[in-house]
Parts: C-alpha cells; sequence; structure tokens
C-alpha cells in the first residue's frame, strides 16, 4: 500500500466535515496487501490498521472482486492524486 497520497488525510477529513459517510473501496488482492494469500475480511483488517496508523478518516472498508474494469457514472470523479480538483469537483456535483 506504501506511503498514503499527499493531501488524502485533509481531503477525507473535510468530506467527513461536510457529513458524508467515507466508505473506502479496495479491489486489491491479498498478495498486494499481504504478501500472501488470506481471506477479505483479514485484508479489510489490514487495511483499516493501515488507514489508522495513518490517521486517515474512514467509517468502513469494503473488499470485493472488481465488478468491472471501468466505473463511468455521472457522479463518478476520477482520481489522479488530485486531491484538490477532486474536493472541488465534489461541492460542483453537491451545489
Amino acid at each position: 500500500m506504501g506511503k498514503p497520497t499527499k493531501g488524502v488525510k485533509e481531503a477525507l477529513q473535510k468530506i467527513r466535515d461536510k457529513g458524508c459517510y467515507i466508505r473506502i473501496f479496495s479491489c486489491r488482492t491479498s498478495i498486494e496487501v499481504c504478501r500472501h494469500p488470506i481471506d477479505r475480511s483479514e485484508q479489510v483488517r489490514k487495511m483499516e490498521a493501515y488507514l489508522d496508523e495513518h490517521e486517515i478518516p474512514y467509517d468502513e472498508v469494503l473488499n470485493k472482486d472488481k465488478p468491472i474494469g471501468i466505473y463511468i457514472d455521472d457522479k463518478a470523479i476520477g482520481f489522479r492524486d488530485n486531491w484538490d480538483q477532486v474536493l472541488e469537483e465534489m461541492e460542483n456535483l453537491n451545489g
């Protein structure tokens, strides 16, 4: 999982301060997270420990199989290491 991206903690805190529920959805495999196969519930615990260690706000962590390769939705916001733009786009979507 590496180091958290710059600005993630502050951005997610701003999102939480607006009253949003923060659901972290990951499709990472256990090999990526733990270097060996484990069940998905253990992967979630490892991700929660990572988020807690780095004091990153969240309400729930989900780990599911990848349902699709590309996600397109009228409320989708792409992330490209651009937290300021993500926050601005969220503000524009919500008015």
